[in-house]
């Protein structure tokens, strides 16, 4: 398994042989889920974090503080 960190835009790509999983820090304090699946060579942010009340998980906001 490898872990790679971007540090400029703040997240982590781990790689397994067969699966890639990317999350991403924003605000400075929380941790958000990005990508899982089928191993990908690099993470190119095609799929937008969108803020979506869903009541079941984190929903980070400058008004959460």
């Amino acid at each position: 398994m490898s872990i790679h960190f971007d540090t400029e835009r703040q997240f982590f790509h781990l790689q397994s042989k067969n699966t890639s999983y990317v999350m991403q820090v924003i605000n400075g304090d929380y941790l958000t889920h990005l990508y899982w699946g089928a191993k990908i060579k690099s993470y190119n942010h095609s799929n937008p974090l969108l803020f979506i009340d869903r009541g079941f998980s984190s929903n980070p906001t400058p008004l959460d503080l």
